[in-house]
């Protein structure tokens, strides 16, 4: 059955479409099987910088998006148009100075590692911490607000990545930027993720998600009351995204390539037992 309620679809990078090479190919070929009166915009969230975006998809390893927010939301590129749009970038500048981040973030009695300047853009201090416990994090987001003239958000996934963003900036806040700009409501937007720093767009109110199934502990904590679609830990990164989009009536069995892998009962299964 054809559904038209859902007019865009964001969806997470590492560990979400990417991470299985065979699903992530199969993702891409069912996307793009999907006609265009019927497929939502195509939104990409990512950690990672634009170029390695954009690198990804001229490398035809993902379709192209409609639109990519890059650095923990840190920016937004409109793929059509290949420009980025500057009207939500000025809004990151107040309370943001990441000279005096990365001073204070030197300064920390922790076990901090500067990740490689790939990770690193002007609104984004990114850095390493492995197992850092609750108290620890609380004990960073301190130290950054006793600096009165900063506005800073400290988003800490995977047990490893530490993030220093400005205050308005993360994943949800910019989705929900995008989709106001766009005149898209929430009740018509599924998200997709699998960490952390994902949690931000599945709790905005009215959006459906998908949960795959190598999902961290915090976003299964985070999402455990809300409407998703979470997948079986045997479904991971890719194949939960195209079994979640089965759920939620985007794909549908005509979409499927002729020489799915998948045994297509299955598929059909895991809608059922998941509605």
């Amino acid at each position: 059955m054809v559904n038209n309620q859902f007019r865009f679809f964001c969806t997470d990078l590492d560990g979400t479409l990417l991470g299985n090479d065979q699903f992530s190919s199969k993702f891409k070929q069912v996307w793009e099987n999907i006609p265009e009166e019927r497929r939502p915009l195509l939104c990409y969230t990512s950690g990672r910088l634009l170029d390695d975006i954009l690198h990804l998809i001229q490398s035809k390893i993902l379709p192209e998006p409609d639109y990519i927010v890059a650095a923990v939301g840190t920016s937004i590129y409109d793929f059509g148009q290949q420009k980025i749009i500057r009207q939500f970038t000025e809004l990151l500048d107040e309370g943001w100075n990441l000279a005096q981040v990365n001073t204070i973030a030197s300064s920390l009695s922790v076990n901090l590692e500067k990740q490689p300047e790939h990770f690193q853009n002007e609104y984004k201090s990114s850095w390493y911490l492995n197992n850092a416990p609750d108290e620890q994090i609380d004990q960073i987001r301190e130290s950054f607000e006793e600096a009165d003239d900063l506005q800073v958000r400290v988003v800490y996934s995977s047990s490893r990545h530490l993030d220093i963003l400005p205050n308005s900036a993360n994943k949800g806040n910019s989705l929900k930027w995008l989709l106001k700009h766009l005149g898209i409501s929430t009740s018509e937007t599924i998200v997709a993720g699998d960490s952390g720093n994902d949690s931000a767009m599945f709790t905005i109110r009215g959006i459906r998600g998908i949960v795959t199934g190598n999902a961290q502990p915090e976003l299964l904590d985070k999402t455990a009351t809300l409407d998703v679609y979470r997948a079986p830990q045997s479904e991971v990164c890719a194949q939960a995204v195209i079994n979640g989009l089965r759920h939620y009536g985007i794909v549908l069995m005509e979409d499927l390539p002729s020489t799915d892998p998948q045994d297509p009962v299955h598929l059909e299964r895991v809608v059922l037992v998941s509605s």
